[in-house]
């Protein structure tokens, strides 16, 4: 199947055509992890923002709902060649990614947010943070502001 349906992103040309696919996408990761990992790393570079776009959302799509995830060290060498991308949809995609791995890999996502405050743009930020517990939200926005006025 993988080698058919890897060819539809070739097709993609808007977000919503980009997250349905993802929701094939992620459930051939599981089954098939290497083929689909290095597919996702050649897209992380590649010039067309929606298979930048496909190399983050793949990963973790609706991590609550899967078993089986990519390790902490995969999903964030995904994520921080485009910490600078300057795409709206691949920021999007970004934040979505980060507030995935934060509900897989909790505290190490947010140690690893914490660490790259500076550098997480604000569309990033806002969605990565949107399902953490209020306490840990307020606790990071300060440190966001306390890094961004340094």
């Amino acid at each position: 199947m993988w080698p058919v349906i890897v060819r539809w992103q070739d097709d993609i040309d808007d977000w919503g055509l980009c997250d349905a696919l993802t929701k094939v996408y992620t459930k051939i990761l599981v089954v098939a992890p290497t083929e689909v990992y290095t597919q996702l790393q050649q897209w992380n570079n590649h010039e067309n923002l929606w298979k930048r776009r496909q190399s983050l959302v793949s990963l973790l799509y609706f991590s609550r709902t899967k078993k089986q995830h990519p390790s902490f060290a995969q999903v964030v060498q995904l994520i921080e060649p485009l910490l600078p991308d300057n795409e709206y949809y691949v920021q999007k995609g970004l934040g979505w990614a980060l507030r995935e791995l934060h509900t897989v890999y909790p505290e190490q996502a947010l140690a690893w947010l914490k660490k790259h405050i500076k550098q997480v743009s604000a569309i990033a930020f806002t969605i990565a943070i949107e399902k953490m517990d209020a306490a840990t939200i307020v606790d990071i926005k300060a440190l966001r502001k306390i890094n961004k006025t340094l």
